[in-house]
């Protein structure tokens, strides 16, 4: 089961999409970026963003069982504050 989570963005697209790139690095987590977003895998997760002026939409595919969406949820909206 998938889910798609929307963050309102108050940084310009490329302001984000580095702070992408080095999130994912940083946590050591395989990625691929393109100009509009990029995919990720690591540590049972597997997901995908758009950043788009104004907003983000990351969607995770896969997450292991024992992780709740709410907590998800929170981890990837702290990463947008």
């Amino acid at each position: 089961m998938s889910k798609i989570f929307r963050v309102s963005l108050s940084r310009t697209k490329a302001e984000v999409l580095r702070e992408a790139s080095r999130l994912l690095r940083e946590n050591s987590m395989e990625h691929a970026m393109t100009e509009s977003g990029g995919s990720f895998t690591a540590k049972g997760f597997t997901g995908s963003f758009r950043i788009m002026e104004g907003h983000a939409e990351i969607e995770i595919t896969q997450k292991p069982l024992l992780v709740p969406w709410f907590a998800i949820e929170s981890k990837i909206k702290s990463y947008f504050v």
